[in-house]
């Protein structure tokens, strides 16, 4: 009796094992026709758009850096493009070593073709995600949102459960640190879920900043530990053997599913921020997949360098990703949170805009079915983790077959979204800023780096107070750079204890004489008049194509509307000029208004290139009644010069708290014209 039940037992075992087989040969031919439609559909958009990754690649980076954003506050797009990036990169590890064993390291060059191949099919997915969606035929949609659905059910809990398995196991405590780890990464999944995408970017926007402390050093040692010698590792990948290309198409494939290089995570992810802004989402999209295949380059490296994952501290690599593992399952949840909004309604808007009774019980109903995918979803990743790593297999079976269904039908509506997308295109570059491959260097530049800290640190050390001798030296050749007239001054160059206050410096008395008329105007500054004109409605011109309105540049002043059609003045001050503010007209000041900001360069080139640079950077605005009506007097701070002062309030730019500040005067204050107001400082 007990041979029999052995023999049913191991009989039943092989069946499940051939069956596995058999799903595994169907997997493989779903595999090359999904490999064979991808490369297609990316041959096609690349040639039809003229080679878009190349042309946009630099511009992406431009958006993001913040200079060509369409965006005042640039933090949201940065958040947004650290979720998608960062929620990737677990992924990547795993799907990584997976590609790797069963094409060997040769497939690394194939990512990397491919990559540049599928960017336009990212592009084209985000940018026209949102209005090619709405446009489907309704059970078309219902079939792709279901089994995409599925996928975020399958994918999410499978790398969550598989990348956990791995890591904890290698931690090297006596105890098992396993289930306290797991615990509290299920408390953060869950407040993020909670939080909802406001509360995933913040998290992504924070993580950004761990991933730069943790993981880059983390993979720098294990490089550098792994002594793996590059020119060999260069030789194996390209090494490719014409008998294993069914291996490598099947793990190139996989590695493009898994690490979502078809965008369409993504693409949910923003969708309700693409629908208003499609083109940007579209190209920042676009340039995720290539961070994630250098991550994949320096996997393989170090597993080249290690022989494999064989040494356990290979697993660090992937445990200093374990914060980026939850980020990676909320956003996964989210996504399929989103595509159940979208069933829900059954229109591609959110639930919130049906006001009648029947769209307030479906809204009902929708809450109470995305509770209950929240709690599949939950449940899933320790029934994988804990009781059932056996079905890892087929659960991953699973996650391809439903990738591939989602990744065929995005590629189907991607073609049919090519003529309205590519309109976008066309339109967006039109409006978008063309400079020299000089001026892009330098603006992305000057926006990738920490604008407000350096111009800090830099105020810092221009208030140094150094020995008369070096401080002579140091004031000579600044003046002698920026060709600045010192018979001006109001004192001799060696009387200045500190660069600042030479910057600062007040000029000799009737060095600028005062026009005593009354109907005149006393320029504010001395500068350069970039641009004058009628503020039309309420938009005013920064440069050629490039405009701006009065409420972005005094958002939140209950004076906005004093402004609508009236006049502006935008003048420029060079190093050389004199940095004193005073008052154009005699009056009295009521108020003013500081709005915290980036510090972009406004030269020439900032002002042509930078979308909105004004209402960008960091300004203060004062506001003064006239006999002319009331005149706005806003001083826009810029690099190195991030300081602003006010003779009439405490107040200094820069230098404390940078939270949004409008205060009225108890008191009106009463200045003369050219009454010295305020100054620029370093």
């Amino acid at each position: 009796m007990k041979n029999r039940i052995k023999n049913k037992d191991f009989m039943d075992m092989e069946e499940s094992k051939l069956k596995l087989e058999a799903l595994k040969e169907v997997s493989n031919i779903f595999l090359i026709i999904f490999s064979a439609i991808a490369s297609l559909t990316g041959l096609y958009l690349t040639i039809r758009t003229g080679f878009v990754q190349g042309r946009l690649f630099f511009r992406s980076i431009f958006i993001l850096s913040g200079a060509s954003s369409p965006y005042r506050n640039t933090t949201s797009l940065f958040r947004l493009f650290s979720a998608n990036l960062l929620s990737d990169i677990p992924v990547t590890i795993f799907a990584t070593i997976l590609a790797t064993e069963i094409a060997g390291y040769s497939v690394i060059v194939l990512i990397w073709v491919f990559t540049l191949l599928l960017m336009p099919v990212r592009f084209f997915l985000t940018a026209g995600f949102a209005s090619t969606l709405s446009r489907l035929p309704g059970s078309f949609k219902i079939t792709f949102l279901v089994f995409y659905i599925l996928l975020t059910i399958f994918a999410g809990a499978l790398f969550s459960s598989v990348i956990m398995q791995k890591t904890m196991s290698a931690m090297p405590f006596t105890f098992h640190p396993s289930y306290y780890a797991t615990g509290f990464a299920f408390l953060i999944f869950l407040f993020l879920m909670h939080a909802g995408r406001r509360g995933i970017l913040r998290f992504a926007g924070g993580l950004a900043s761990v991933v730069l402390l943790l993981f880059i050093p983390v993979a720098g040692i294990l490089i550098y530990a792994s002594a793996a010698p590059i020119l060999s590792y260069f030789r194996v990948i390209t090494d490719f053997s014409p008998d294993g290309w069914q291996n490598l198409v099947s793990g190139l494939a996989i590695y493009l599913l898994l690490t979502d290089a078809t965008g369409l995570k993504t693409a949910f992810f923003c969708y309700r921020s693409g629908e208003k802004k499609p083109v940007p989402y579209g190209a920042v999209s676009m340039i995720i997949p290539v961070f994630t295949s250098f991550t994949a380059t320096i996997v393989a490296l170090i597993m080249f360098g290690n022989d494999g994952i064989a040494r356990p501290y290979i697993f660090y690599f992937l445990f200093a990703s374990i914060l980026m593992l939850i980020l990676s399952a909320s956003v996964w949840a989210f996504t399929g949170q989103t595509a159940l909004r979208l069933i829900s309604s059954n229109k591609a808007d959110d639930i919130s805009k049906h006001h009648t009774g029947e769209a307030v019980n479906k809204t009902t109903q929708a809450g109470i079915i995305e509770k209950v995918y929240i709690f599949l979803y939950v449940l899933l990743i320790p029934v994988l983790y804990f009781w059932m790593p056996g079905f890892y297999e087929p659960a991953g079976l699973l996650t391809l077959y439903c990738g591939v269904v989602v990744s065929l039908i995005s590629f189907f509506f991607i073609v049919l979204s090519f003529p309205a997308v590519s309109s976008m295109i066309q339109k967006w570059k039109e409006s978008d800023p063309s400079l020299s491959y000089k001026d892009n260097i330098f603006l992305l530049f000057m926006g990738s780096i920490p604008q407000n800290l350096a111009s800090h640190l830099f105020g810092l050390i221009a208030m140094l107070r150094l020995p008369s001798w070096i401080m002579v030296r140091v004031l000579k050749a600044f003046s002698s750079h920026f060709k600045i007239d010192l018979s001006e001054a109001e004192h001799p160059i060696h009387t200045y204890p500190s660069l600042n206050q030479f910057f600062t410096r007040a000029l000799k008395k009737g060095a600028r004489t005062i026009d005593p008329q009354k109907h005149s105007i006393v320029s504010p500054v001395d500068g350069k008049l970039s641009q004058f004109g009628n503020i039309n409605n309420e938009t005013l011109i920064q440069a050629k194509g490039l405009n701006y309105s009065v409420n972005d540049l005094l958002d939140g002043s209950p004076y906005v509307q004093n402004f609508i059609n009236g006049f502006f003045a935008v003048i420029y001050l060079s190093p050389k000029d004199y940095h004193r503010i005073h008052t154009p007209f005699e009056g009295e000041v009521k108020g003013y208004t500081y709005h915290p900001g980036r510090l972009f360069p406004v030269n020439a080139i900032a002002v042509r290139g930078v979308r909105d640079l004004f209402p960008k950077n960091e300004r203060l605005t004062s506001y003064i009644e006239t006999d002319y009506g009331m005149i706005a007097l806003i001083k826009v701070g810029a690099t190195n010069v991030g300081k602003i002062s006010i003779t009439y309030d405490s107040i200094c730019t820069n230098t404390g708290s940078r939270k949004f500040l409008h205060k009225d005067l108890d008191q009106s204050t009463f200045f003369k014209k050219g009454q010295e107001i305020g100054r620029f400082e370093l």
